[in-house]
């Protein structure tokens, strides 16, 4: 089983490839399929918000939700999509806005 798992954009895979990750950066129409090859065999999946665009919600929502693997939407190096407020999210689920 592959450790950790990156999928996004090529400049971000760069950094991540240097630090032992197995990367893809799949055309938008393979991302689907990356996606699901990486969650059988990774103990943890990074992806960009860009990436995760090209996941259907509701299949990014159930692999988020399950003990393994570890699944994580960050942001890319360029930022132009940013990832969930997942802290912000909690705190409002929760009553601690404001």
């Amino acid at each position: 089983m592959t450790a950790l798992v990156f999928i996004g954009d090529e400049i971000s895979a760069a950094g991540y490839r240097l630090a032992g990750a197995a990367v893809f950066s799949p055309a938008p129409s393979d991302m689907q399929a990356t996606f699901e090859t990486a969650c059988s065999q990774a103990s943890v999946v990074m992806l960009t918000a860009e990436a995760a665009r090209h996941i259907p919600p509701e299949r990014l929502n159930a692999a988020q939700t399950q003990p393994e693997p570890l699944v994580m939407v960050i942001d890319d190096i360029r930022g132009r999509i940013s990832a969930p407020d997942l802290e912000g999210h909690v705190h409002t689920i929760l009553g601690l806005d404001g």
